[in-house]
């Protein structure tokens, strides 16, 4: 009888130990030989910080600025940006293969010089967003940016500025943004472009940005009025444009902006250059003949050719 007594004692006392933890606020689970054993076991414990993550960033960020713990120089023009390699790998992919190039190096603080395209202002707001997943750009700053991201593969920044260049397409600025640098990576973007400057070119061709595009100045020469007759002006600047496309494959573009291109009609429906006409041909005019004297001198200057 009083073993009987004993184990509904123990029961009860579990049963109140029980209620004691839920009023608590907290619970936890008793195997069964806890249970008849009555051990109470410790409840394993979670905890998620939440302000962890942006704790984390603050911190690194101070350190930066006060250049502590700093293995890195980033040189944009006459300016040096410090930072820590393993922040900057993590958001640039292109930094990550540089930095994985050095990784022999024995230098406790490496320096890269970042050449061409590069802007200090826009080198500097990258790399502000790498240590605050902040950006914030003034309109005139968006273009910078934008082709220092992409020359450092920033994926998600190029995405968000490619997207905000095409939203605020304008009849002013549609040349300057198809002509950005890196720009013709993005083959959707540059699909929008261009679809906005086909729909708009009669407006735009009057713009400054247009009115200043380099120019190629093609001259094409005709044997006679009836020759000319038989082509179409259509059909010249499509022959032109396909002989745009393959002298621009064989010469530096800069190249074909420094003369005026005299083209004549080949057998082959083609344009060709007057710089290759036989001598002695029909076609071989005073006017060719100085051309080609020009054509020679202009390919020296440039050093295509010696003497």
């Amino acid at each position: 009888m009083s073993e009987s007594l004993s184990a509904i004692s123990m029961s009860t006392a579990a049963r109140d130990r029980t209620r004691t933890r839920s009023r608590l606020g907290y619970s936890s689970s008793l195997d069964a030989d806890d249970e008849e054993t009555g051990c109470n076991t410790i409840p394993n414990l979670s905890f998620q910080d939440d302000k962890h993550p942006g704790s984390i960033l603050h911190s690194i960020n101070m350190m930066r600025k006060n250049r502590t713990f700093c293995d890195v120089v980033l040189q944009v023009e006459s300016s040096d940006i410090p930072a820590h390699r393993v922040v900057l790998a993590s958001v640039s992919s292109h930094l990550m293969e540089l930095f994985q190039a050095d990784t022999d190096s024995k230098e406790s603080i490496i320096s890269y010089k970042l050449n061409g395209v590069f802007e200090k202002h826009a080198v500097e707001k990258l790399v502000d967003y790498a240590y605050t997943s902040r950006l914030e750009l003034d309109p005139d700053e968006v273009k910078s940016v934008f082709i220092a991201a992409n020359q450092l593969k920033i994926d998600r920044v190029v995405k968000v500025l490619g997207a905000h260049l095409v939203n605020n397409l304008n009849i002013e600025n549609a040349i300057d943004i198809r002509a950005l640098h890196g720009i013709s990576k993005d083959k959707s973007l540059v699909a929008k472009v261009d679809a906005f400057i086909s729909e708009n070119f009669n407006e735009i061709v009057k713009t400054t940005s247009f009115l200043s595009l380099p120019c190629v100045q093609i001259e094409v020469l005709s044997q006679s009025e009836a020759e000319m007759k038989m082509v179409s002006g259509n059909s010249v600047c499509q022959l032109a444009f396909d002989w745009l496309t393959r002298a621009n494959e064989e010469n530096c573009f800069q190249d074909l902006i420094e003369k005026t291109h005299m083209l004549y009609l080949a057998l082959d429906n083609s344009l060709q250059d007057c710089s290759e006409l036989p001598n002695g041909d029909i076609g071989d005019t005073e006017l060719v003949q100085d051309y080609k004297r020009l054509s020679r001198a202009t390919a020296v200057a440039i050093g295509k050719v010696s003497y």
